[in-house]
């Protein structure tokens, strides 16, 4: 219907109505709006997001917390992982170890290793928010001592401490969340609800993220008296061993950067 004067008169074009009739003509108008709304949500997700998540991950109750690991672990066992087929008495030497990573945390948060063999996976670690700390055989038998592995287990300690896998729950809550909110499509937090160890394992720490729990490693060894080499060994043959590319679902490599990287970040 063509416009009606007498409305573009009604109370001398200065009711709300009459605002955004005119911004409905005038079309530079529009897109200014729409690039700033575009701006405003680029730097929610890209900086108000994360912000937000650093101070609401360690006010988390430890029970949400508990349900989204062991739910989170349930799935991986499901799809992923089988039972770990390490001998018990290596399974119990290298908890002694993990042991260790674990008193050096207490007061901070509790930690639990759990064995998995996951064939086509590869070698992998990985922390849940709860505390909970996944290392596969293959991981196992790449290592050549225990004590590489107790600093794997450090690092991991740091992603707990740091509370790094929480934050990182609840930067993809909060962006589908704020997708939801401006398409109106409620599947987007459905998927995600499904999909939490894809987001834990494969979705990948920040740079800032790796930095903190290497640094965690690397302290603990510190004190705990084992050379920072371990460390460093154990990422550079993981690097040789998948460097070239890496078939498993969860690869070491998708969730951490380059180990020479990562090296050259290390202690002096």
């Amino acid at each position: 219907m063509p416009d009606s004067p007498a409305l573009d008169r009604i109370d001398g074009g200065r009711s709300a109505f009459g605002f955004a009739h005119a911004l409905e003509r005038r079309w530079q108008s529009v897109l200014v709006v729409t690039v700033l709304v575009i701006g405003v949500c680029w730097a929610t997700v890209t900086v108000g997001v994360p912000v937000a998540a650093r101070y609401l991950a360690p006010v988390i109750p430890a029970g949400v917390s508990n349900t989204i690991s062991n739910e989170g672990l349930a799935q991986l066992d499901r799809f992923f992982f089988e039972p770990s087929e390490l001998d018990p008495q290596e399974q119990s030497e290298i908890l002694e170890g993990f042991l260790r990573v674990a008193q050096y945390a207490e007061g901070d948060e509790p930690l639990r290793l759990e064995f998995r063999s996951g064939e086509g996976i590869g070698a992998n670690a990985f922390a849940l928010p709860s505390g909970i700390v996944v290392v596969t055989d293959e991981l196992v038998e790449l290592s050549e001592d225990h004590e590489e592995l107790v600093a794997v287990f450090a690092h991991e300690a740091g992603h707990v401490v740091n509370r790094h896998s929480m934050r990182l729950l609840l930067q993809s809550s909060a962006t589908a969340m704020l997708v939801a909110a401006f398409t109106g499509d409620i599947t987007s937090l459905s998927s995600l609800a499904a999909s939490i160890p894809t987001v834990l394992v494969q979705s990948g720490y920040s740079r800032t993220f790796e930095r903190e729990a290497d640094a965690y490693a690397y302290e603990f060894l510190e004190a705990a008296n084992i050379p920072a080499s371990k460390f460093t060994d154990i990422l550079l043959r993981l690097e040789a061993e998948y460097g070239g590319g890496v078939e498993g679902v969860l690869s070491y490599f998708l969730t951490h950067p380059p180990a020479t990287e990562r090296v050259e970040g290390g202690p002096d």
